[in-house]
């Protein structure tokens, strides 16, 4: 059986607001110092997530609430394990 992907990842809200403010990825990854893009570009696919080190910075650049980020992303962590129990 597929896993059911939600559609409302750290991921998918990161690029939905990199988006609304016209921020290339580029830019934000020169922001949070960065070389590359890539390392923005795997956070909103989903194969990995910013590292915490960054959130701060990365909520003040895409001007989220850093409470709201934090609320999604133990919701989206509680998922994963539940999900990785169940297996």
């Amino acid at each position: 059986m597929a896993k059911a992907k939600n559609k409302y990842t750290i991921g998918t809200i990161l690029a939905k607001r990199r988006i609304e403010l016209n921020i290339t990825q580029s830019d934000l990854s020169r922001t949070l110092g960065y070389s590359s893009p890539q390392f923005v570009s795997n956070w909103e696919r989903g194969l990995c997530s910013p590292p915490l080190q960054v959130m701060s910075q990365l909520c003040d650049s895409l001007k989220l609430s850093k409470k709201e980020v934090t609320e999604m992303l133990l919701k989206q962590y509680r998922s994963e394990v539940e999900a990785s129990l169940k297996r």
